[in-house]
């Protein structure tokens, strides 16, 4: 599936260019084999969230995507931050699209309540952590789509993207003009409600689909429409991160229940979990992936990619 901007085995390497290549292979084409793995914010139980180590750490356990989180600061720059208000996960105070790119950079990401040395990335710095080994689930939080796609593009680094969107009449418009500019461009819908689901399904596109729970709310998470979205060829994802999500099959179960949550999510039908315990969701699914085995060794790393 051809890309504007796509990076090349010129620009990444034979090895790398391949990686990016099968994993991209695994998301929109071998839908049915196994499960991917998404570390949300990174692997932040090593490294603040959203942090450029955060993301190193997430490739070392061998996720199939790291999902982070993208603002845009007063003068124009894209950097990674999940809170509008800095002050969660900062030594500051602020919001962001209120400080400018040299405000945000001079404070300290925190991990907990403790100073680290690690500041807010930039979208090329997380983008150039990730070059030739992980897709990176693009969370857009006020930053329009096309802004994002075209710094990926400028830095070449369009495949490694999976961009999201809440499929609403907006959303599906945004959506279907940027992949007219970027053919074979990844958008995620994002999906609430059966209504949304079929309207998705309905444009015929291989990208996977989220399935949004809140409040417990999983009303529109029925075996029959998972089916319909497998039987379309297409991922469905999942998000394990809270009670909110998946009531008592998710990241907040494991310490009662274990890893089974996840390989229950598997059992389902979901064919992506996003989590914040990826260190336990991956030897989970293991057995679950037999497609991603191939060199003999555990979890992501052997999806058929030389580690």
């Amino acid at each position: 599936m051809a890309v504007a901007g796509l990076v090349g085995p010129t620009a990444l390497g034979e090895h790398e260019h391949g990686r990016i290549q099968e994993l991209r292979r695994l998301l929109l084409e071998d839908t049915q084999h196994g499960v991917l793995v998404v570390a949300h914010r990174g692997h932040h139980a090593e490294a603040p969230e959203n942090s450029v180590a955060a993301i190193e750490a997430a490739i070392s356990l061998g996720v199939h995507l790291v999902e982070v989180d993208v603002r845009e600061t007063q003068d124009g720059r894209l950097v990674l931050m999940h809170d509008r208000n800095v002050g969660r996960t900062t030594t500051g105070w602020g919001d962001v699209d209120a400080m400018t790119f040299q405000e945000l950079r001079g404070l300290h990401l925190l991990q907990g309540i403790r100073a680290t040395s690690h500041r807010a990335p930039t979208l090329q710095e997380a983008l150039a952590a990730a070059q030739g080994a992980v897709l990176v689930n693009l969370d857009l939080k006020g930053v329009k789509l096309e802004r994002a796609a075209v710094e990926a593009d400028r830095l070449g680094m369009l495949d490694h993207c999976v961009f999201k969107l809440e499929w609403t009449a907006e959303g599906s418009e945004r959506i279907r003009q940027a992949r007219a500019r970027w053919p074979g461009l990844i958008v995620m819908p994002m999906v609430r409600s059966e209504a949304q689901l079929r309207r998705a399904l309905a444009d015929g596109d291989p990208s996977p689909v989220e399935f949004v729970v809140r409040d417990r709310d999983a009303s529109h998470v029925t075996p029959a429409l998972l089916t319909a979205v497998l039987v379309s060829g297409r991922r469905p994802w999942v998000n394990a991160l809270g009670d909110w999500n998946m009531p008592g099959r998710g990241d907040y179960d494991v310490p009662e229940r274990g890893g089974v949550v996840y390989a229950e999510l598997a059992a389902d039908g979901f064919k992506m979990i996003q989590t914040d315990l990826p260190e336990v969701a991956l030897p989970a699914l293991t057995p679950r992936r037999h497609a991603m085995a191939g060199s003999g060794t555990s979890g992501v790393r052997c999806a058929t990619i030389d580690p």
